[in-house]
């Protein structure tokens, strides 16, 4: 469908601007037709002009004769006379010589100018004429496209039709099966509902199985026992803190002896480059810390400090009640997880 509009908006492109050229050679036709006209009434006017000229010479003529009348019968002088009419004459004919060359020159030019002027619009009226028939039959052409187009229109509009009532067929189908769709989700959903509501059940009725099971194997002195190792875990948390706080403040007196270490370095090689006397180094006392090179390495977060300063009384503690609270839950089938 979208190359058919494609070509029918194609034709009427072509069909629009063969008329718009048809009318460019009708203006143009009617602009020469104008101008030859123009050109007659001009040839029109120097037509007049010429019948013009020629009243003069005919009237000279008739003067002439008048004159041969008039000498005829006239009883004067005949020679003066004669001198005098030969004189006129002589005048009128020159008159009429030049005006006859005037007239014979403005005929031939006329005649000339209206031969170039009819030969070429002749030759153009041909031309537009060829260009008429060729308009008449990119006409017709566009009259056959024109057809064929209607034709392919109604052809469209029909499939067009037959496509809207396949669309509402599938339409329709569409909703039936999404209406059954949603019928099996909604039983699936209940069936799935139902199915999770005996699991819940079944599952709660285990867990109350499990804690009296669990309730009557635990005697009191073993929950004794673990509210022990709990507490004691507790009190061992506790000691991990306070381990922590110290192991802390050790890194910061660590690194505050490092920065004076880097100070008294720096101070010495300024006292060598500017050839000063160096101070006196005291011996070191035995409580003196231990370098940072012998402490073992402490990252963020760790207890490597805390461990290696437990006391080994307190280390032993710390190992019986660990191995106590595992045997504890080894009896009760529970895994250790560390607190």
């Amino acid at each position: 469908m979208q190359e058919g509009e494609a070509e029918a908006t194609t034709g009427k492109r072509g069909r629009g601007g063969k008329a718009t050229g048809g009318r460019e050679a009708k203006r143009e036709l009617a602009e020469k037709t104008e101008e030859v006209r123009k050109l007659r009434e001009a040839l029109r006017k120097e037509g007049l002009e010429v019948t013009k000229y020629r009243g003069q010479v005919q009237r000279l003529s008739r003067e002439n004769t008048l004159l041969r009348t008039a000498l005829a019968h006239d009883d004067r002088d005949p020679q003066l006379m004669i001198s005098f009419l030969n004189q006129e004459l002589a005048d009128r004919e020159a008159t009429l010589s030049a005006t006859q060359s005037k007239l014979s020159a403005s005929a031939s030019a006329f005649e000339a100018e209206l031969a170039a002027v009819a030969h070429k619009y002749e030759a153009r009226i041909l031309e537009l004429e060829s260009e008429l028939d060729s308009a008449h039959y990119e006409y017709e052409r566009l009259e056959v496209e024109t057809i064929e187009l209607r034709e392919f229109k109604a052809s469209k509009d029909f499939i067009l039709e037959e496509l809207d009532s396949l669309q509402a067929e599938l339409h329709a189908s569409r909703m039936a099966n999404i209406e059954s769709l949603a019928d099996q989700e909604a039983s699936l959903n209940a069936q799935v509902e139902q199915a999770a509501q005996l699991y819940q059940d079944r599952l709660e009725h285990l867990e109350q199985r499990a804690k009296q099971a669990t309730l009557e194997v635990i005697s009191r002195e073993t929950r004794q026992i673990v509210r022990d190792n709990r507490r004691m875990a507790n009190e061992l948390k506790l000691l991990y803190g306070v381990l922590d706080d110290t192991g802390a403040r050790l890194k910061r007196a660590l690194a505050r002896e490092s920065s004076l270490r880097n100070d008294y370095d720096e101070l010495l090689r300024h006292l060598r480059a500017r050839g000063l006397p160096l101070p006196a180094r005291r011996a070191p006392s035995p409580e003196a810390e231990p370098p940072a090179a012998d402490l073992p390495h402490q990252g963020e977060g760790s207890n490597t400090v805390g461990d290696s300063l437990i006391l080994p009384e307190v280390q032993r503690i710390i190992d019986q009640v660990e191995a106590q609270a595992s045997t504890v839950l080894a009896d009760l089938g529970l895994e250790s997880t560390p607190e």
